[in-house]
């Protein structure tokens, strides 16, 4: 079945020659090439509608914002639901490779933001059906400021037999909104479909349980399609450096400034830290540079540790364990040794390059400063070390005349920390 609507053409366009200003929520990374700032906004108050009539909220996903995109490239040319090269609009969905078996369209033009446009499909019947529709689940959003109409608007929708398999948020854990508004979170949801893949939503209080807007440290059950995630909302806290050495107090504040602290790291900081430590603060720092959440690996990865952190530096290729006769070990617990941080901070790297850009590093596998002990650098791990102490990262430690590398050697929970906020500032 594929429907087609009554167009909406409002007053606005006789008026509306600019777009209104649109709050700059954070979109997922995986979306920074597909979605506006305004197609995420017309996807939240779509969704707000759907919330109010019990609906499941719609999620999009890379493909069928490509067909959208076409849509409203198409709009300034021929202000139709007929495409300019006479084709009907929902092959558009087809030539972007997505299957359907319901599909719908809305277009509209002149309204000068996300707000008015809904406003005007809201109060039209035939797209207030189509935003309402229990049976689709998939929204395409397209938003153009060109030609003779000003502004033109498209919201495809689709249903193909698509199931959600699971979902997770941005991010698990995070301050209490200072107002009680979820909105102010600015969290997402990428669930995951069993015939799309990765799909994206914005998180809105309507899919929040047990939210006290004026609590404190309480876990919030968060419900799309059927799947749920948990949400931890703590009290903001300052950070007590009383216990960190004189020169690392500005490097764990600016640590903490950049969300790279979880609660396992802000105590204890000359205390040697752990495997376990230093993947989080790895991933963390990689969540912070792509600005989108990691899934995590299968929970029996390895046989020693289900720790979430973990898993997700697995995932990633952040970290690695140890090969055991039954399988794999982290050994979460044991300290870290400077050349093993070189290899995650490296990793971190290769996974932010992945996600974002390549980056302009010096990459030469021979250190730029004589070290007397470099020998002692294990063969796995002489390029990340290179590349850390090349590129001012890691330094060598002092001993009476010389500098060493000394990679054997364990290190403080506040050195860690200072790594981390180092490569924050290179790659950024």
């Amino acid at each position: 079945m594929k429907r087609l609507t009554l167009l909406v053409l409002s007053a606005a366009l006789v008026f509306s020659l600019c777009v209104a200003g649109v709050r700059a929520d954070s979109l997922p990374a995986e979306l920074n090439n597909c979605c506006t700032a305004e197609e995420w906004q017309i996807l939240r108050l779509v969704n707000e509608q759907r919330l109010e009539q019990g609906l499941v909220p719609y999620s999009l996903f890379p493909d069928l914002q490509t067909a959208a995109h076409t849509r409203k490239q198409e709009l300034v040319t021929l202000y139709s639901h007929t495409r300019p090269n006479g084709q009907p609009w929902h092959t558009a969905i087809t030539e972007a490779g997505v299957g359907y078996q319901t599909a719908a369209e809305n277009i509209a033009a002149g309204q000068p933001s996300p707000e008015t446009v809904v406003s005007a499909w809201l109060n039209s019947e035939g797209h207030r059906e189509n935003i309402l529709d229990p049976t689709l689940t998939h929204a395409g959003l397209g938003h153009i400021n060109e030609g003779f109409l000003g502004t033109s608007w498209v919201n495809l929708f689709m249903a193909d037999n698509c199931d959600i398999s699971g979902i997770e948020l941005s991010r698990s854990s995070t301050a209490c909104p200072s107002d009680g508004s979820i909105r102010d979170l600015d969290i997402y949801i990428k669930a995951t479909c069993t015939k799309h893949g990765s799909c994206y939503l914005p998180l809105l209080e309507g899919m929040c349980s047990d939210f006290d807007p004026n609590g404190t440290n309480q876990t919030v059950t968060v419900t799309y399609a059927g799947k749920t995630a948990e949400l931890r909302l703590v009290s903001e806290q300052t950070l007590d450096t009383s216990g960190a050495d004189s020169w690392a107090v500005n490097w764990l504040t600016r640590a903490d400034e950049l969300g790279l602290l979880s609660q396992r790291n802000r105590a204890n900081f000359t205390a040697d830290i752990t495997r376990l430590q230093f993947a989080d603060l790895a991933v963390c720092l990689a969540q912070q540079l792509t600005g989108a959440a990691i899934s995590p690996a299968p929970a029996d990865t390895f046989g020693d540790t289900t720790e979430e952190v973990i898993l997700k530096a697995k995932a990633a290729g952040i970290a690695s364990g140890y090969a055991v006769e039954t399988g794999f070990e982290f050994r979460p617990e044991h300290p870290i040794t400077r050349q093993e941080i070189c290899v995650m901070l490296s990793n971190v790297i290769t996974y932010v390059e992945n996600n974002t850009a390549p980056t302009e590093l010096d990459r030469s596998e021979s250190f730029r400063t004589s070290f007397p002990d470099a020998s002692d650098v294990a063969d796995w791990a002489v390029r990340p070390v290179a590349l850390m102490c090349n590129n001012g990262v890691m330094s060598g430690r002092t001993q009476g005349d010389a500098v060493f590398l000394t990679p054997l050697a364990h290190t403080t929970l506040q050195e860690g920390v200072t790594l981390a906020v180092k490569l924050h500032d290179l790659l950024t």
